[in-house]
């Protein structure tokens, strides 16, 4: 089913089934089968919303006939007729829209490619609107692992992967931003992130060493996980500060006395 899909969205919006990698060897990944559960539960939670709304419509929307407004040659039962057409189209509007919304989500998570080779790795994903992004790893400079409540039930996270030029970029909040960020990457929904993660950082840190990356750029430092344990040289630190502290507020009593 998930192939004849594929196979009818390729061939009327002219789609590659798979996108070529930059070279040879590559590694593809693909979201997993729970980010597809992730993505219903999103659909469905919008799907509830704009039900209550349609409801909280016609139920207001009974109404509009009682309140005296001059219509000029239309009386209560005119006003009465048109708004129960639009009421009809609403609902038919909405039951049409499930199958199409539906079958959207299931395309989301079917048309999402994640390639890795040894020099770039390549992200493809969307159906009307197709991002292809490809990532030199001598370039890049952040790998973390993002993970929500969620996601975490189901065992999933998401991998993002930043190159130079992108700290500007973060710097701004995301709603202000123009356009897709060039920067960023995201594997979305993946179960073997650690090992993706694992995978990216051997590949960047291979190009550095062979002196692929430019001259200014800083050396990787991926960004800590949500509930990632501390350095112990931070933990260090902040024991030796709290102790000082401690000593300087005795001396103080001290000197009271």
């Amino acid at each position: 089913m998930e192939d004849k899909l594929l196979r009818l969205v390729t061939r009327l919006l002219r789609l590659p089934a798979e996108p070529e990698a930059p070279e040879a060897p590559a590694r593809v990944f693909r979201a997993a089968r729970p980010y597809y559960t992730y993505l219903l539960l999103a659909w469905g939670v919008k799907q509830v919303g704009a039900a209550i709304g349609l409801a909280a419509g016609l139920y207001f929307t009974r109404y509009v006939p009682a309140i005296p407004l001059r219509l000029g040659p239309l009386d209560a039962g005119d006003l009465s007729a048109i708004m129960a057409f639009f009421e009809v189209l609403a609902i038919i509007g909405f039951l049409l829209q499930i199958p199409f919304t539906l079958a959207a989500v299931r395309l989301d998570y079917l048309m999402r490619w994640y390639i890795v080779t040894d020099r770039s790795l390549r992200i493809r994903e969307g159906t009307w609107h197709v991002r292809e992004l490809t990532m030199s790893f001598a370039n890049v400079q952040q790998i973390a692992v993002e993970r929500g409540p969620i996601h975490g039930l189901l065992g999933i996270a998401d991998v993002k992967v930043r190159s130079a030029g992108g700290g500007a970029a973060e710097a701004h909040d995301d709603k202000h931003a123009h356009g897709p960020d060039l920067h960023l990457a995201y594997f979305r929904g993946v179960t073997d992130h650690e090992a993706i993660r694992q995978l990216l950082r051997e590949r960047a840190g291979r190009s550095r060493d062979a002196g692929l990356g430019d001259p200014g750029d800083a050396h990787l430092e991926p960004e800590p996980e949500i509930g990632e344990a501390a350095p112990a040289d931070v933990l260090a630190a902040a024991e030796l500060l709290r102790d000082e502290a401690r000593a300087l507020r005795e001396a103080v009593r001290q000197d009271r006395r």
